[in-house]
């Protein structure tokens, strides 16, 4: 439904991520990280089910980004530069999906690619990239993004379709 962007457009936003934080793949584990690092270590079934149930002792209830943590640590391990490139990771995906919801409304495309490209850079929060803890951050942002954009595709015959993933990708930026 929204117009196809050429590959080139939306590569420049995405070129600016690892320039913008590149810094960080060195930066060590701090503060918080390592109480979630400890909590996907040692996450199991019955673990990750109680993160569903109560809130964490942070008081903050997140638990799918728990469960995403012990998959990431089952990826990353102890090592720091794997974890933020993971951050990374997400961070483009975001940037991706600014790009595309930019892209569904009736604008040219350099709007587009200004837009995603101040999203992939501005620098209010690069703590949601640099520092593993502030995932859950970039995660929210992934899946209410995800929501927008398959809400601008809920159009036609196939609407109850993206309403329905749009509704699901909102409850899980809201876990």
């Amino acid at each position: 439904n929204f117009p196809a962007p050429a590959p080139g457009w939306l590569l420049l936003p995405l070129l600016l991520v690892p320039i913008g934080f590149v810094c960080s793949w060195n930066i060590p584990f701090l503060a918080d990280d390592y109480f979630h690092l400890w909590n996907a270590q040692h996450a199991g079934f019955a673990s990750l089910r109680e993160h569903f149930i109560h809130a964490d002792s942070d008081h903050f209830f997140r638990p799918l980004v728990y469960v995403v943590y012990a998959a990431e640590f089952q990826l990353a391990g102890l090592h720091p530069a794997i974890w933020h490139l993971l951050s990374i990771t997400i961070h483009l995906a975001n940037v991706a999906l600014v790009f595309f919801i930019l892209r569904a409304l009736p604008v040219a495309k350099w709007p587009s690619v200004a837009g995603a490209s101040l999203f992939a850079v501005y620098g209010g929060l690069p703590e949601s990239v640099t520092w593993m803890a502030a995932q859950f951050d970039l995660l929210a942002a992934f899946f209410g993004l995800a929501a927008l954009f398959l809400l601008l595709q809920s159009n036609g015959a196939r609407s109850f379709c993206f309403h329905a993933l749009s509704c699901i990708a909102l409850v899980f930026a809201l876990l």
